[in-house]
């Protein structure tokens, strides 16, 4: 019988300002680390049958560090808005959410079974030395085979190069040394802030303007990193987390 384990670990903290002189801020930050040998839940088959726990490490969702912000401001300046002034410059109110994480663990991956028979160079039939005919029917959709990690692993964090991608070489005939969860990806930096206009009307009316702006500042960041030592973009970012979005809306109370 298979032993599946995870354990989580995690150092958190947190601070809120409550609503003073028109300000609340609330901050979040967790440093953690999730470990595990079956990083899908019994999703994908055990990499190796033979030892469970060689797929021991970081799982797909252990996200280092998280930071998160939230803040509240009602500006302090005409709020009765009396004349046209008040009303212009009156009844701002500004937020928004800020959030900084390091990115989540993933593994690397190869195409070819490690067992599969492959004829030595120069030959024109045979199979390697530890490969076979159909070897055990490894492929990344259901038993990702893991390549051996040949070098240290250096994080050049480009677009064009996430991590340095001579530290893998493909594994033939042998289970692959590189370890679950070994790479980091990409982290995320987001600022979603609104500025909300309240408008005083007659006789208790009021009319609301809401300007929302996600990704405020368009900061890109990657969210996919090919994996795969035997693609031609491995190493590459290859896709990004929502450009800058923005909404406009109004409400009207009576």
């Amino acid at each position: 019988m298979t032993h599946y384990i995870s354990n989580y670990n995690s150092l958190q903290v947190s601070v809120n300002h409550r609503t003073q002189h028109g300000l609340t801020i609330g901050i979040a930050y967790t440093w953690s680390r999730t470990l595990t040998n079956q990083g899908y839940d019994r999703g994908a088959e055990t990499y190796n049958t033979y030892d469970p726990n060689f797929d021991y490490g970081p799982a797909p969702l252990n996200q280092p560090q998280t930071f998160v912000a939230n803040y509240v401001y009602m500006l302090p300046f005409y709020q009765q808005q009396h004349g046209l002034v008040g009303h212009v410059l009156g009844g701002w109110e500004l937020s928004g959410i800020t959030q900084f994480d390091s990115g989540q663990s993933f593994s690397i991956d190869q195409a070819l079974d490690n067992f599969d028979c492959i004829t030595p160079v120069g030959a024109t039939s045979g199979c390697i030395a530890g490969t076979y005919p159909g070897g055990l029917e490894m492929d990344p959709s259901d038993i990702a085979p893991r390549p051996d990690k040949v070098a240290p692993i250096h994080m050049v964090k480009k677009q064009t190069q996430w991590f340095s991608t001579n530290s893998f070489k493909d594994a033939i005939g042998h289970f692959g040394s590189s370890s679950q969860g070994i790479v980091l990806g990409p982290g995320l930096e987001l600022w979603d802030l609104s500025a909300i206009k309240n408008l005083n009307l007659a006789r208790g009316m009021r009319f609301q303007f809401r300007g929302e702006f996600f990704n405020a500042f368009n900061h890109n960041s990657f969210n996919y990193v090919q994996s795969n030592t035997d693609f031609g973009a491995f190493g590459q970012a290859l896709a990004s987390h929502d450009p800058r979005e923005i909404q406009l809306g109004g409400k009207f109370y009576f």
